[in-house]
């Protein structure tokens, strides 16, 4: 379980998970999963796309 999802000061920041596990589709229907996961190996420009993104939303 992600710490983040579940103090107060932190439960609304995004989580976003790297990984190099594909096999995902059940942790991320889990209650406290991350907002978005960034499989291994990724570019930099990926990641801060993502970063923008969970940011902006």
């Amino acid at each position: 379980m992600h710490r983040d999802k579940v103090e107060y000061e932190t439960k609304n920041l995004p989580v976003i998970m790297c990984t190099g596990n594909d096999n995902l589709e059940l942790a991320m229907h889990q209650q406290c999963s991350p907002n978005d996961v960034l499989y291994k190996p990724f570019d930099v420009d990926a990641l801060v796309d993502m970063v923008a993104f969970q940011l902006a939303a």
